[in-house]
C-alpha cells in the first residue's frame, strides 16, 4: 500500500464513449517502473500496438506524474506526456513544467489516460472527485492563452491549471505542442494527437494533500538539496527573483 508520494489512482477517460473511470495504480508497477517516464514506458508496451495510426482513436495519450510532484522537492513539478508520435511514427515523450502536475496530484490522481475520439470539440475538467467531459465548441479556433482565459472565466476560478492546444493542434500539424501557461510540451506532435481526439484542453483544480512516507527524513533531504543548489556557482545568476521565488 502506498505510504506517500503516489496517490495510488489515476483517471482513464474514453472520449468515444464519454466515460470516466478511476483505476488503481499497481504498486508493484510503480516501484519497478519509477516515475512518469517509467510508468509511461510500461503503459506503452502494455496498451499500444506498434502498427496503429497516431491519429486514430486507438492511439492513447498518457499524462503522467511521479512521486515527487506536489511535494517541496526542487525542480520537480514537471509531468510527462507519452503517445505515438504523428511526426516520427514511433513513440514519443514530451515533458512540461508549471503547476498542472502538482494540481493533478492535489486532486488525488497520479495521471490521466485519454482514449478514443470525441465526436465534437471537448475539454476535460478535473475538480477533485468531480470529473467532467465538457463542450468546447466555443473554444475551437482559439489560441492557448485565449482558451485558458475563457475556461477560467467560464468556471469562475482564476486558480485553475490548464493545458491546451492551439490552432496547430486542432489542424493536426505533426509537430504541434501542448501548452501550459508559458510552457510547452514540444516533442513529437503531442498537440496534434490531442487535436485528432477533438480534445482542446484539460483543466485541473485540486484541494487535497500529498503525503510522504517519512516526513523527518524528507525534510533533512530537502535541507541537503537546497544547500547543494545554493553552493552552485551559477545559483545567483539563475535564481528566479520574482514573486515565485520561495526557496531563497
Amino acid at each position: 500500500m502506498f505510504q506517500g508520494g503516489y496517490q495510488g489512482r489515476y483517471l482513464r477517460i474514453d472520449l468515444s464513449q464519454g466515460k470516466v473511470k478511476i483505476e488503481k495504480l499497481n504498486e508493484e508497477v510503480a516501484r519497478k517502473y519509477w516515475g512518469g517516464r517509467g510508468w509511461g514506458g510500461y503503459l506503452l508496451l502494455k496498451e499500444l500496438g506498434n502498427k496503429i495510426d497516431p491519429f486514430s482513436p486507438e492511439n492513447k495519450i498518457f499524462f503522467l506524474t511521479g512521486p515527487l510532484q506536489g511535494t517541496l522537492t526542487p525542480y520537480s513539478p514537471k509531468f510527462v506526456i507519452i503517445t505515438k508520435s504523428p511526426l516520427t511514427g514511433t513513440f514519443t515523450r514530451a515533458v512540461c513544467g508549471g503547476q498542472w502536475a502538482p494540481e493533478l496530484k492535489f486532486a488525488g490522481y497520479d495521471g490521466i489516460i485519454i482514449e478514443g475520439r470525441s465526436q465534437k470539440p471537448t475539454y476535460i475538467l478535473v475538480d477533485d472527485e468531480k470529473v467532467e467531459i465538457r463542450n468546447a465548441i466555443h473554444l475551437w479556433g482559439k489560441t492557448t492563452s485565449e482558451t485558458e482565459k475563457l475556461i477560467k472565466e467560464e468556471l469562475k476560478d482564476k486558480t485553475l491549471r490548464v493545458i491546451s492546444i492551439g490552432i496547430a493542434g486542432e489542424k493536426k500539424v505533426r509537430f504541434a505542442s501542448i501548452i501550459h501557461e508559458s510552457r510547452a510540451a514540444a516533442r513529437g506532435g503531442t498537440g496534434a494527437v490531442m487535436g485528432s481526439k477533438n480534445l482542446k484542453a484539460i483543466a485541473v483544480r485540486g484541494t487535497g494533500p500529498i503525503g510522504v512516507a517519512d516526513l523527518s527524513l524528507f525534510k533533512n533531504l530537502l535541507v541537503e538539496a537546497y544547500k547543494a543548489i545554493k553552493s552552485d556557482p551559477a545559483y545567483l545568476s539563475r535564481i528566479n527573483t520574482g514573486p515565485r521565488a520561495r526557496w531563497q
